[in-house]
């Protein structure tokens, strides 16, 4: 079977081409489900293409209105008929044997080769992955200044990590505002506001509209997100608004590069002063970053509450 490449941008149809072929290749033959293997990027991504598959599958199946018929009657050189048979047995197949409709995320893809060859691998049978992003970023900060004693390439150490986290972000979200929202994180602290104006950083898009990225960014552990407690009194997580945010850098030392980012690092300048408490700057943003993730270390969710003002 030769290769079929399908190249779209974002909000193009990517996934109604991707579900149609997979609803395609499983009318054409109903017990081909077993033998597809579907990988997405992210979580989302992945039940929405399950959703998306399973939605146009049922439609067929039920006799209802569907989008795919007339393109499949053609490309398969069925009749609808035809197409809604085969559509029930696939329904049936899948639903009796899910394990086997396969779409997945990439690392979980990586996790089902893995725990085939344990024993090759001589890895003991009750394993498990941890994310480990910060303990990464601090040995790759530790081992530049250990090795040069010098917190100019630190800096260039972090920058790097960064743009790796806007490749992330951009293949998450191609529209940008993932890479805007977390470069403009130290800004919008110091603003001293009580939410995160995403209005302002992405040149007009409101929270609500941004939610599916503000997701992908908190799953990512890139960020820490405190949300406003409305009625403290009665507990925080059960009274927290989703829409009334601030957002922190998950680690601390690359916030201090996100504050500095238009800044040239040479001699060690700004590092010097900021370590000595010298620096001509409110470095109480750093502190609130700093404790942001000390107590999302620590295993807590993070709840933030606005006191109103009189008068």
């Amino acid at each position: 079977m030769r290769a079929k490449i399908l190249n779209a941008s974002a909000g193009s149809g990517k996934t109604y081409r991707l579900a149609y072929e997979y609803v395609r290749d499983v009318i054409d033959d109903p017990a081909r489900y077993r033998r597809i293997l579907a990988v997405t990027f992210t979580n989302k991504a992945t039940e929405e293409m399950k959703s998306r598959i399973l939605e146009r599958i049922h439609e067929l199946a039920s006799g209802a209105a569907s989008p795919y018929l007339g393109q499949l009657c053609d490309d398969l050189g069925l009749a609808a008929d035809t197409v809604r048979r085969r559509a029930r047995n696939v329904r049936s197949n899948i639903l009796h044997d899910y394990s086997h409709f396969t779409v997945l995320t990439i690392d979980k893809f990586f996790q089902r080769i893995l725990r085939a060859f344990i024993r090759e691998l001589g890895i003991a049978p009750d394993y498990n992955t941890e994310i480990e992003t910060q303990a990464i970023v601090d040995r790759s900060a530790d081992a530049t200044y250990i090795e040069t004693n010098n917190m100019e390439k630190v800096d260039r150490s972090k920058r790097g990590i960064i743009t790796l986290y806007e490749n992330d972000f951009n293949r998450i979200d191609p529209s940008g505002n993932a890479s805007l929202l977390f470069h403009n994180i130290p800004s919008e602290l110091t603003r001293n506001s009580n939410r995160y104006m995403a209005w302002s950083s992405t040149g007009g898009a409101r929270s609500h509209e941004l939610a599916d990225v503000l997701s992908e960014m908190k799953e990512s552990m890139t960020v820490n997100m405190s949300y406003h407690a409305n009625d403290p009194g009665a507990g925080m997580s059960l009274h927290h608004d989703t829409s009334r945010f601030k957002m922190f850098v998950g680690d601390t030392g690359l916030f201090v590069t996100l504050a500095f980012w238009d800044k040239k690092f040479t001699q060690n300048v700004i590092y010097e002063k900021l370590l000595s408490n010298k620096l001509s700057a409110d470095l109480g943003y750093v502190y609130e970053n700093v404790v942001a993730q000390i107590l999302k270390a620590a295993g807590h969710e993070l709840h933030y509450y606005t006191f109103p003002t009189e008068g």
